[in-house]
């Protein structure tokens, strides 16, 4: 067997070695109650796109990119209360379920929705690092919506037209609020900074505990809340509230 070859395997075997770990020790799972959300009130959609909620006919959409290594139904609870308000929203898949794969994921949503002229695009964690990413390069997106996130260091998005909405748990070990505000000069000026008093991380998801985070103080329901309240204002600065000329 020649030496490329063997160095082909090898690559192979590798990779399948490091999606095996991945999936075995990073893999965050949906909770049933999440997965049942995106089952009955997801629509399927065409990869990369996971689920998506709400009128095909909004206003304004939302595509909304996973934290690392977290099943996008874990999203749908959220999904779906924001979609309740009138608004398109879509779930990306990652590859891997690691949004740094393919950052520019949102694209395939909004070029599968040519009715929407308004959009934002938002994730959790790493997958809000990624959605900034394409926003910043994007002539399509609006808005931006970060969840216990903020941009890579080397992005600056301070002298943008974009909309930004960032949101912080203060019960958050792994995103703290300090984490949010020190990339403060990353953002517009007229960013809106909103800390969810006695949240933590993974409940700005639905997929239990997550290695490192804290216990909240308040229920998943009550961090839902007040998260889908802060997105409806923010989506609705985009384009007309849904139902109104």
């Amino acid at each position: 067997m020649s030496r490329r070859r063997i160095a082909v395997l090898l690559a192979a075997v590798l990779a399948v070695s490091a999606t095996t770990m991945w999936a075995v020790f990073f893999a965050l799972e949906a909770e049933p109650a999440a997965r049942a959300v995106a089952e009955s009130d997801g629509r399927p959609c065409r990869d990369p796109c996971a689920f998506t909620f709400g009128p095909e006919a909004a206003p304004v959409g939302l595509i909304l990119y996973p934290g690392a290594g977290v099943e996008p139904a874990a999203y749908a609870p959220l999904a779906a209360a924001v979609a309740d308000h009138g608004f398109l929203v879509t779930i990306q898949r990652a590859p891997l379920d690691l949004a740094v794969l393919d950052a520019d994921m949102a694209q395939a949503a909004i070029d599968a929705h040519p009715g929407i002229d308004t959009w934002a695009v938002g994730g959790h964690s790493l997958g809000g690092a990624m959605a900034a990413r394409f926003a910043a390069g994007s002539d399509d997106v609006a808005g931006l919506v970060l969840l216990a996130a903020y941009p890579e260091e080397a992005l600056d998005l301070s002298q943008s037209d974009l909309a930004v909405l960032s949101i912080s748990a203060s019960g958050d070990p792994l995103v703290t609020p300090a984490d949010i505000l020190a990339s403060a000069a990353q953002l517009p000026d007229d960013t809106v900074f909103v800390e969810v008093v006695g949240g933590n991380h993974t409940q700005f998801g639905s997929y239990g505990r997550q290695l490192r985070d804290a216990p909240a103080s308040i229920d998943p329901e009550e961090q839902r809340r007040i998260t889908v309240e802060a997105i409806d204002d923010l989506l609705s600065s985009l384009g007309s509230q849904p139902g109104e000329s």
